[in-house]
């Protein structure tokens, strides 16, 4: 018998650390964009904001897909661990290379658009880097070292900044500068990063695992580049139907609402590996009680921040927004965090088959259909109509994703345990659209709320750290989720 506390009690433990993770681009923007916006020009900082864009763009496409693949492989492949490392390897050299090729195409051909050749080359080049760091991260998940992918999503994402920023201040105020000190960091922390690969054990180097590695990991590009385009996509649709205005209430609001997904994904680090340790004759049902403590979770975040939404937008932007708009559309996108645990449970049956291809259709067609959703839904309602666009991309996603895992997978994860946390985040969305916020009684009914809801979520979190009783394990032996 396996205790669920071997369970949901790693996954809690771990995914609250890789949520740290998270926290490192937020630190970023909150302690070093103010000094950098100051001490540039705006056309300067536009020069920087775009080849940001660029290399964030370049990271995506040159790591091909591979960290998904890398810590799929280190967990079910039959190199393990060794075939992961030298994959990483084999794929860090040819990210960068490829970096390179790239970077000296557009400076050889004027390719550079309002970007000058030498800001675009270092850009993408830091962007290779960054590919084979994320390789690295993956290695540290597949090994359940959470520490060490902390400090690498630190590295990159809080500390490079404040080189850069560090480097203007003190040298030159210049893009080329900023984005060189990007590429310096990125190439010391690579340094360090791969010296401890190499000594973290045997590498092994047959081409047959990097050529399977890829047919996991390149389907997975469209469908991450799309992932990643939700809120910037909600954003545009924004901008073009609503004027400036509309975007930019649109991005702090959907900054604000995604936050709960945002934090649900950080959990899938933990999750992924711990659920591909597990026999697959046992995966089913700890997959499902897994699945049902993260969905529960995400439901009871999302309404607790659509609860607090006034007071943390009032926080975040001056009294010229409209505020009456942004509420109600930060608790709609808050609502997508549930489902976007339920696709994140779905996809580990994906990855874990290694047969990922559907991926790179789905996914860009749930993004459009959602998008298309938005515009729409805007003409009818408003600003808050991207939020209904939002949730619908991962209504899509999860269902996609559910009728692929059913398709490629002998597991099933059973829809019942997700029914009562999405009926739970659909009527607190609701709530929190509705209630007001200017007036006494309403105050007090959104704090009771939020008070209520993040005590229930405690007793949630800490329940599933201590684990159950002893009559309430779960059997291995026996799975009905499991069809052979």
């Amino acid at each position: 018998m396996i205790p669920r506390v071997s369970i949901v009690g790693r996954l809690l433990g771990r995914g609250s650390i890789y949520t740290l993770a998270s926290a490192a681009p937020i630190l970023a923007g909150i302690l070093v964009t103010p000094f950098l916006t100051r001490s540039m020009g705006v056309a300067e900082y536009g020069v920087v904001a775009a080849a940001i864009v660029v290399m964030q763009f370049a990271v995506g496409v040159l790591a091909m897909g591979l960290p998904v693949a890398i810590t799929r492989h280190a967990l079910t492949e039959h190199s393990g661990h060794a075939g992961a490392r030298g994959v990483a390897v084999l794929g860090a050299i040819l990210a960068f290379g490829t970096a390179l090729v790239i970077a000296g195409a557009c400076a050889f051909f004027g390719v550079s658009g309002w970007l000058s050749e030498s800001v675009l080359a270092a850009a993408i080049a830091t962007g290779g880097l960054g590919a084979g760091l994320a390789m690295v991260q993956a290695l540290a998940v597949a090994r359940e070292d959470v520490w060490e992918f902390v400090a690498l999503a630190f590295g990159t994402s809080l500390i490079a900044p404040a080189v850069g920023l560090g480097v203007v201040v003190v040298w030159r105020q210049d893009p080329l500068a900023y984005v060189l000190a990007l590429l310096c960091t990125y190439a010391c922390i690579s340094v360090v990063a791969y010296s401890r690969v190499l000594r973290k054990g045997r590498i092994g180097l047959p081409l047959a695992d990097l050529r399977q590695s890829l047919r996991v990991g390149l389907p997975l590009v469209p469908h991450q580049l799309a992932i990643n385009s939700v809120a910037g996509g909600s954003v545009l649709v924004g901008g073009w139907l609503l004027g400036a205005t509309g975007s930019a209430g649109a991005q702090v609001s959907l900054y604000v609402g995604a936050v709960p997904a945002i934090i649900a994904s950080a959990v899938s680090y933990a999750w992924m590996p711990i659920i591909l340790k597990v026999p697959e004759a046992e995966r089913g049902v700890q997959l499902e009680v897994t699945t049902r403590v993260v969905s529960w979770l995400a439901a009871l975040g999302s309404t607790a921040l659509g609860a607090i939404a006034p007071w943390v937008l009032a926080v975040l932007v001056p009294r010229s927004y409209d505020l009456s708009a942004m509420v109600p559309l930060s608790a709609t996108v808050s609502m997508s965090a549930v489902f976007a645990a339920a696709f994140q449970g779905y996809s580990i049956l994906v990855v874990a088959s290694g047969r990922t291809r559907a991926f790179a259709i789905a996914t860009p067609l749930a993004l459009g259909l959602g998008l298309v959703a938005s515009a729409v839904a805007v003409r009818i309602v408003g600003l808050m109509g991207l939020g209904v666009g939002y949730v619908l991309t991962y209504v899509l996603l999860a269902g996609v994703t559910r009728a692929l895992a059913r398709h490629v997978s002998r597991v099933r994860l059973r829809d019942a345990s997700l029914l009562l946390p999405v009926a739970w985040a659909l009527v607190g969305t609701c709530a929190a659209v509705a209630l007001p916020w200017d007036s006494a009684w309403a105050i007090a009914c959104r704090v009771v709320i939020a008070a209520c809801v993040l005590g229930a979520a405690g007793y949630v979190f800490v329940k599933g750290l201590r684990g159950p009783k002893a009559d309430e394990l779960v059997g291995a032996g026996e799975n009905p989720s499991f069809n052979p």
